[in-house]
């Protein structure tokens, strides 16, 4: 994924683009419809920041907390890691990898 262009950048290409249009995101080598992006952009919000990247925020195993701290506390104390992953599985639908338990 292509990192979002700085606010200085995106501040010059709509600057051209005011002046020149389509040459501006070529003079910037940030694509023509990237420029036009920033334009419409601007248009519609008044401001050039980037949006938000990226998807799911936080751990897979948020809410099951509880779960893992019973089993913390059960007498069977030297459960296996692994053990742990299929009884998230089983009990909380949850398929986790070992190294998140861990």
């Amino acid at each position: 994924m292509a990192a979002a262009l700085t606010m200085n950048l995106r501040r010059h290409v709509v600057a051209t683009l005011r002046a020149e249009c389509r040459s501006g995101g070529r003079r910037f080598c940030a694509g023509e419809a990237t420029a036009g992006h920033r334009l419409r952009q601007l248009k519609a919000t008044g401001n050039l920041e980037p949006k938000r990247h990226g998807g799911r925020f936080g751990s897979v195993l948020d809410g099951g907390e509880d779960l893992l701290l019973a089993m913390a506390c059960e007498v069977k104390r030297d459960a296996e890691v692994a053990e742990v992953a299929e009884r998230l599985k089983a009990e909380r639908g949850l398929r986790v990898h070992v190294t998140t338990i861990w």
